[in-house]
Protein backbone atom coordinates (compact mmCIF):
# COMPACT_ATOMS: atom_id res chain seq x y z
CA UNK A 1 0.00 0.00 0.00
CA UNK A 2 0.69 3.77 -0.54
CA UNK A 3 0.08 6.70 1.71
CA UNK A 4 -1.12 8.69 -1.26
CA UNK A 5 -1.62 11.86 0.70
CA UNK A 6 2.36 11.64 1.94
CA UNK A 7 3.81 15.16 1.50
CA UNK A 8 0.24 16.72 1.01
CA UNK A 9 0.15 20.23 2.90
CA UNK A 10 -2.42 21.76 4.59
CA UNK A 11 -4.65 24.30 1.83
CA UNK A 12 -2.86 21.60 -0.84
CA UNK A 13 -4.76 20.17 -3.61
CA UNK A 14 -5.14 16.79 -4.39
CA UNK A 15 -5.93 14.55 -7.72
CA UNK A 16 -6.63 10.67 -7.40
CA UNK A 17 -7.17 8.88 -10.51
CA UNK A 18 -10.03 6.23 -9.87
CA UNK A 19 -12.90 4.61 -11.67
CA UNK A 20 -15.05 5.87 -8.08
CA UNK A 21 -18.07 8.35 -8.67
CA UNK A 22 -18.21 11.15 -6.46
CA UNK A 23 -20.59 9.03 -4.15
CA UNK A 24 -18.40 5.77 -4.40
CA UNK A 25 -15.36 7.90 -3.18
CA UNK A 26 -17.37 9.04 -0.37
CA UNK A 27 -18.07 5.14 0.69
CA UNK A 28 -15.15 3.60 0.05
CA UNK A 29 -12.66 6.36 0.80
CA UNK A 30 -10.45 5.14 4.38
CA UNK A 31 -12.00 7.39 6.75
CA UNK A 32 -8.23 8.22 8.15
CA UNK A 33 -7.97 9.50 4.44
CA UNK A 34 -10.84 11.54 4.79
CA UNK A 35 -10.47 13.14 7.84
CA UNK A 36 -6.62 14.04 6.71
CA UNK A 37 -8.67 16.04 3.79
CA UNK A 38 -11.18 17.48 5.60
CA UNK A 39 -8.81 18.14 8.53
CA UNK A 40 -6.21 20.23 6.32
CA UNK A 41 -8.98 21.70 4.25
CA UNK A 42 -7.32 19.99 0.94
CA UNK A 43 -9.05 20.98 -2.22
CA UNK A 44 -9.70 17.26 -3.79
CA UNK A 45 -10.62 15.99 -7.21
CA UNK A 46 -10.79 13.19 -9.30
CA UNK A 47 -10.49 11.78 -12.52
CA UNK A 48 -11.17 8.12 -14.16
CA UNK A 49 -7.64 8.80 -16.57
CA UNK A 50 -7.74 5.27 -17.83
CA UNK A 51 -11.80 4.99 -18.66
CA UNK A 52 -10.73 8.18 -20.85
CA UNK A 53 -7.46 6.76 -22.28
CA UNK A 54 -9.44 3.59 -23.33
CA UNK A 55 -12.48 5.43 -25.28
CA UNK A 56 -9.72 7.59 -26.89
CA UNK A 57 -7.33 4.98 -28.42
CA UNK A 58 -4.34 5.14 -25.93
CA UNK A 59 -4.69 2.10 -24.46
CA UNK A 60 -3.24 2.15 -20.57
CA UNK A 61 -1.42 5.17 -21.26
CA UNK A 62 -3.08 8.53 -19.04
CA UNK A 63 0.27 10.62 -18.29
CA UNK A 64 -0.89 12.92 -20.87
CA UNK A 65 -4.80 13.14 -19.38
CA UNK A 66 -3.27 13.49 -15.83
CA UNK A 67 -0.70 16.14 -16.90
CA UNK A 68 -3.76 18.01 -18.43
CA UNK A 69 -5.66 17.73 -15.08
CA UNK A 70 -2.75 18.86 -13.10
CA UNK A 71 -2.48 21.83 -15.12
CA UNK A 72 -6.25 22.42 -14.39
CA UNK A 73 -6.23 22.38 -10.54
CA UNK A 74 -2.66 23.50 -9.96
CA UNK A 75 -3.04 27.45 -11.18
CA UNK A 76 0.50 27.51 -11.79
CA UNK A 77 -0.07 28.69 -15.23
CA UNK A 78 -3.41 29.50 -17.31
CA UNK A 79 -5.07 26.39 -18.17
CA UNK A 80 -5.20 27.64 -21.81
CA UNK A 81 -1.33 28.10 -21.92
CA UNK A 82 -0.95 24.56 -20.46
CA UNK A 83 -2.62 23.13 -22.87
CA UNK A 84 -0.68 25.03 -25.24
CA UNK A 85 2.33 24.12 -24.46
CA UNK A 86 1.55 20.33 -23.80
CA UNK A 87 -0.07 19.91 -27.45
CA UNK A 88 3.49 21.19 -28.41
CA UNK A 89 5.14 18.57 -26.50
CA UNK A 90 2.54 16.31 -28.27
CA UNK A 91 3.57 17.40 -31.93
CA UNK A 92 7.89 17.34 -30.86
CA UNK A 93 7.46 14.16 -29.17
CA UNK A 94 4.97 12.23 -31.18
CA UNK A 95 4.90 14.21 -34.66
CA UNK A 96 6.65 11.07 -36.42
CA UNK A 97 4.59 8.84 -35.21
CA UNK A 98 1.55 10.47 -37.72
CA UNK A 99 -1.54 12.71 -37.21
CA UNK A 100 -3.79 9.72 -35.26
CA UNK A 101 -1.20 9.14 -33.08
CA UNK A 102 -1.09 13.39 -31.82
CA UNK A 103 -4.72 13.46 -32.62
CA UNK A 104 -5.20 10.96 -29.73
CA UNK A 105 -2.94 12.43 -27.37
CA UNK A 106 -4.80 16.04 -28.31
CA UNK A 107 -7.95 14.63 -27.48
CA UNK A 108 -6.49 13.54 -24.15
CA UNK A 109 -5.26 16.10 -22.97
CA UNK A 110 -8.40 17.91 -23.36
CA UNK A 111 -10.70 15.38 -21.69
CA UNK A 112 -7.69 15.49 -18.76
CA UNK A 113 -8.81 19.05 -18.29
CA UNK A 114 -12.85 18.86 -18.99
CA UNK A 115 -13.11 15.78 -16.70
CA UNK A 116 -11.92 16.73 -13.64
CA UNK A 117 -14.47 16.24 -10.58
CA UNK A 118 -14.23 18.67 -7.41
CA UNK A 119 -15.55 16.34 -4.66
CA UNK A 120 -17.63 18.43 -2.05
CA UNK A 121 -15.86 17.57 1.33
CA UNK A 122 -18.85 17.06 3.76
CA UNK A 123 -18.20 17.81 6.98
CA UNK A 124 -18.57 14.50 8.62
CA UNK A 125 -15.34 13.86 6.85
CA UNK A 126 -13.59 15.35 10.31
Amino acid sequence: KYDVLEGLKKNGKFLLNTIWTPEEVNEKLPASMKRYIAENNIDFYTLNAVKIAQEIGLGGRINMIMQAAFFKIANIIPVEDAVKYLKDAVVKSYGKKGEKVVNMNNAAIDKGVESVVKIEVPADWK
